[in-house]
């Protein structure tokens, strides 16, 4: 692809002005502020919308006095030969638009637009870009024509990702053919990739060292709880068990316990009979104040459940009240609305330009449209009343039911609360009643006293049995105690013996795991070396393959880190100096050194626009057409010098369709 010409009007701070290198390289010469860089914008605003620095919004406008100049046109238009050698033409024009109403002498500025034209037919900004695009996507254009752009603009993952596709990468396969000591890591890695399966070994061996180191201290905490050999108890558990369970019969046969218990059970029976005797007294005595009592419960249950009716049916009052309240209000509102768009009326500015497409509208079709308008209005005003009638009338049918059930709740309010006094009344009376009756205490019959004489009886009979059994059973409890001493003893003794074989057990445990755990550091470690290995091998390769297609630069694609690992990147160096820190003209033909590389992978050569060349004394040769902008204090206006012209461009060749 080469730029033929490429004219600017009233682009930024050029008037007029049109730049013909006919396909040849070219260098634009210019002191500051002449203009060389609005070259390199309007070239990439011709075919994106944007400046070189890929800004959509920047200042376009050419000023006077620091003012933007009015009622211009800013235009940009490029002749370009394409790569199957037809000629295409690219129009873009940035514009004022001023509208003028009804009522108003002069027009006023209302916006701008943009009118795109392809071969000199005006189309519209989605067929434009479908025509550039078909030239090549606006992404990849960019990084075949801006010497800076690739290494500034486009996030290292991407330019990997670049490198990559272009050049190929290197597939594990690849690395394992190349390095006979990986051939049984694919057996080693299984169904992880090389990273995880690296992050797991680390893991692995970390987790054993840890633990390795951990089990001298804990064998010598083992062999500290062992001491002296112990021999076995010389007592026998199950002899001395024998001897405390006959102790304990003999102390149950000296013991009164049975015959005391059976005594206490009917202590409680005579206990029983007493509270039931005494009840019975009670209620003979106020058998008539009983009576009142349990109407009176009776009479306040009454009470209690007509008030929780009344509270119930007034919630339900409050509900109906609200919900003929909100009817209501929506009704209304729906009245409101029909009053207002009845009121309307059909109210018409004439306009001048479509609203949709912004082409002016012929004079003899304003009444037309005007026509339509109002048929339109009418149709739309009709539809609205007559369904906000509809609604009216169904809002008015729910009012009204909504009234009928409010006023049903309302009655049955009333009824309810007329019942009340009456029965208030009636719980007053029944409580004086209660009030004014006596008391009557009761008193203890002879069968009363006969039942409590029994109690008596028993009670000093157990007195007797208890001081009976004292002496005999304290003895039989002292043997029974020193029993149970010999038994806590062996089994102490017995407890101790197997501590010791546990610990020795463990111990031996212990030493098995040592060894387990240096076998597997071992293992993890000629793991890890072979990932290592891996990756070192893939990093070579794939660096080797890459830097192959490039003539000074070297891309850094891996980082070492602190624990040996590598990290994925992808930095442009030239003799082992990073990007970043090179001059400005390195920095320039590393960006030529990219785009012929990646002009030969796409088999597509648009121009490359290299500014500030003027720092630049030596240039990597080049497939394709290169602008270069040159800072020259002494050309106050710029100055074109062209190679030889690209030869044999017809007038007329052909155009993209």
């Amino acid at each position: 692809m080469k730029l033929l010409s490429l004219s600017q009007n009233h682009f930024k701070k050029v008037v007029e002005d049109s730049f013909e290198p006919k396909g040849a390289n070219a260098r634009i010469y210019g002191d500051n502020e002449t203009g060389k860089t609005t070259k390199m914008d309007a070239f990439y605003w011709l075919l994106f919308g944007k400046d070189s620095l890929n800004q959509v919004d920047f200042d376009i406008k050419t000023r006077r006095n620091g003012i933007p100049i009015s009622s211009v046109d800013h235009r940009v238009e490029g002749e370009f030969l394409l790569t199957d050698g037809k000629l295409l033409r690219l129009t873009r024009e940035y514009k004022e638009v001023h509208t003028k109403t009804r009522g108003q002498a002069t027009s006023k500025f209302s916006g701008h637009t943009t009118n795109f034209k392809v071969n000199g037919i005006g189309v519209a900004a989605g067929e434009y870009k479908h025509q550039v695009d078909q030239i090549c996507p606006e992404r990849l254009f960019r990084e075949l024509t801006d010497a800076l752009h690739f290494n500034t603009k486009v996030s290292w993952q991407d330019r990997r990702k670049r490198l990559i596709e272009m050049c190929g990468d290197v597939t594990d396969q690849d690395v394992i053919a190349s390095e006979p000591d990986l051939a049984e890591l694919p057996d080693i890695v299984g169904a992880y990739s090389i990273d995880d399966y690296r992050k797991l070994a680390g893991q692995r061996r970390r987790e054993a060292n840890k633990e390795l180191e951990e089990i001298p201290n804990r064998i010598d905490e083992r062999r500290r709880e062992i001491g002296e050999p112990l021999d076995a108890p010389a007592t026998n558990i199950d002899e001395l068990r024998a001897e405390q369970e006959q102790l304990r019969e003999l102390k149950a046969q000296a013991n009164h316990g049975g015959l005391i218990a059976e005594k206490q059970v009917e202590i409680r029976k005579i206990e029983s009979e007493l509270i039931e005797i005494t009840n019975r007294l009670k209620t003979d005595a106020n058998s008539g104040r009983d009576t009142i009592s349990a109407s009176l419960r009776s009479k306040r249950s009454e009470v209690d459940e007509l008030r929780r009716k009344i509270g119930s049916k007034s919630h339900q009052v409050a509900d109906a009240e609200a919900r003929h309240r909100q009817l209501e209000g929506e009704r209304t509102a729906i009245l409101s609305d029909y009053n207002r768009e009845n009121s309307k009326v059909f109210d018409f500015t004439d306009l001048t330009a479509c609203a949709a497409c912004g082409q002016a509208i012929p004079s003899e079709r304003v009444a037309e449209v005007r026509q339509r308008a109002e048929e339109q209005f009418n149709k739309s005003r009709s539809e609205r009343i007559e369904k906000l009638l509809e609604n009216g009338k169904a809002k008015r049918k729910d009012v009204d039911a909504a009234a009928t059930q409010l006023e049903l709740h309302r009655t049955d309010l009333d009824s309810l609360k007329a019942q009340l006094p009456a029965l208030e009344s009636a719980v007053a009376s029944l409580q004086a009643d209660y009030d004014s009756t006596e008391v009557k205490g009761w008193t203890p019959t002879a069968h009363y006293k006969e039942v409590e004489t029994r109690k008596a009886a028993l009670e000093a009979e157990i007195q007797r049995l208890r001081a009976d059994d004292s002496e005999a059973l304290g003895e039989l409890d002292s043997k029974i105690q020193a029993v149970q001493g010999k038994i806590d003893a062996h089994l102490a003794r017995q407890s101790a013996i197997n501590n010791l074989k546990a610990a020795e057990s463990r111990i031996a445990e212990l030493e098995k795991r040592q060894g387990e755990l240096a076998q597997t550091i071992e293992k993890c470690a000629h793991e890890e070396y072979l990932v290592d290995l891996f990756i070192r091998r893939k990093v070579s390769l794939l660096t080797e393959k890459i830097n192959s297609r490039f003539q000074i630069v070297r891309w850094r694609l891996f980082e070492e880190q602190i624990n040996e690992g590598v990290l994925e990147t992808c930095i442009a160096t030239v003799d082992g100096v990073p990007y970043d820190s090179l001059n400005h003209g390195l920095r320039v033909n590393v960006g030529l050194d990219v785009i012929r590389t990646l002009q030969q992978f796409h088999e597509f050569y648009p121009p490359v626009w290299i500014d500030s060349a003027e720092s630049v004394t030596r240039y990597l040769d080049m497939p394709c057409q290169v602008i270069k902008l040159v800072v020259s204090e002494k050309d106050k206006t710029l100055r074109y010098e062209f190679d030889a012209a690209v030869a044999d461009i017809p007038e007329h060749q052909g155009v993209l369709n």
